[in-house]
């Protein structure tokens, strides 16, 4: 794996340079190209399609988006450019299932099929919310004693009594680890010992994620969270969390919260950039698994019609096209309290857990 990532850093000081903003423009462009090209539609009456045919249109416009135009630098004002050969053999040489956690608690997160059979891995936690320290342990707590749960991605710490953290801080370093120091006695107190944890929330910056690379705070059957920026983009923040973790055997989990109404414009286009970032998650950042996040500029939480739509249609495409694993994030618009949230988590756990 150093060899092909050193590669990456290699194309990342060497490849094309463009400013940001032509290749915003170019990514644009080209997403409005690819949707009318494939003939992608999205129907809000149709959240679940089921003609097999869109899911592979938009499997083969996110391939061809990558081949074109590649991941950009921020840090350096360059694409790092891929051949369409390097991109299946990331897709399909993927393993179709991981062990996570240990012990008891150790669950086998599998490639699923569509309307398979398998019952899906639930993670609980509030998932990066940002909250402060004293409610962090009791409402982790209060995820880790459900059953049901498989694994745990908590929340991220904002304020420690009147310290308000700062990104990039000296401040992100104490969150940090504040964070899997509670989250440690949470999961202790709730006897699951061997749960898989999603760490490092409260690190916004290479600082936070650095600290907590060892054993005293994430396991090696745990992981730590590693961003696609918006819209295929990375930073050498990022791809030092890569570097960061290597020959540790923490799990790399990517994340991408794509924008409908930004740079990939429509549905149709952030189904797109959805497979692409699940493909990068793997090709460039060795991910053991991603997690899909479609995000709407007007519209909060993940249950709206479109945000629904993409989580199946991207699920669908990874499913029948590569040995990806993916999940699909729970976002609720609505708050504790509410009747209309249950109808949320409803909508959104039945379409990710058929598609």
């Amino acid at each position: 794996m150093m060899t092909e990532f050193l590669e990456i850093l290699k194309r990342a000081k060497t490849g094309l340079q463009m400013q940001e903003k032509d290749f915003d423009l170019l990514l644009s462009r080209k997403i409005s190209r690819l949707v009318r090209a494939y003939n992608i539609v999205f129907r809000e009456n149709e959240i679940i399609p089921f003609e097999s045919m869109i899911a592979d249109s938009v499997f083969y416009a996110a391939v061809d988006l990558l081949t074109e135009v590649g991941l950009y630098v921020l840090d350096t004002g360059r694409i790092i450019s891929f051949s369409e050969d390097e991109i299946m053999d990331a897709v399909k040489n993927a393993p179709k299932e991981i062990s996570i956690g240990k012990g008891r608690d150790i669950r086998i997160l599998k490639h699923r099929k569509i309307e398979g059979r398998t019952p899906p891995i639930i993670f609980g936690g509030y998932a990066g919310t940002p909250i402060s320290a004293e409610y962090y342990k009791p409402t982790a707590l209060s995820y880790l004693k459900e059953p049901i749960i498989d694994a745990i991605s908590h929340a991220s710490i904002s304020k420690v009594n009147d310290l308000v953290i700062d990104s990039g801080a000296p401040s992100e370093i104490y969150a940090t680890r504040l964070e899997m120091k509670l989250l440690r006695e949470a999961i202790k107190e709730a006897r699951r010992p061997g749960i898989h944890v999603i760490g490092g929330e409260s690190s916004s910056t290479i600082l936070g994620d650095l600290a907590i690379l060892n054993s005293d705070y994430l396991r090696p059957s745990d992981a730590h969270l590693i961003w696609i920026l918006n819209e295929l983009k990375t930073d050498y923040n990022n791809l030092g969390r890569v570097l960061g973790a290597a020959d540790l055997g923490v799990h790399n989990v990517t994340l991408s919260n794509t924008l409908i109404g930004g740079f990939a414009r429509n549905p149709e286009g952030v189904a797109i950039v959805s497979v692409a970032n699940n493909i990068v998650g793997r090709l460039v950042y060795n991910a053991s698994y991603h997690i899909t996040h479609p995000v709407h500029m007007f519209i909060p939480g993940t249950s709206n019609r479109a945000c629904l739509w993409i989580l199946s249609v991207v699920g669908q495409a990874l499913s029948r096209n590569t040995n990806l694993l993916s999940t699909g994030n729970v976002w609720t618009a609505f708050g504790a309290g509410t009747e209309i949230i249950f109808k949320e988590i409803a909508a959104l756990s039945i379409v990710t857990t058929v598609s």
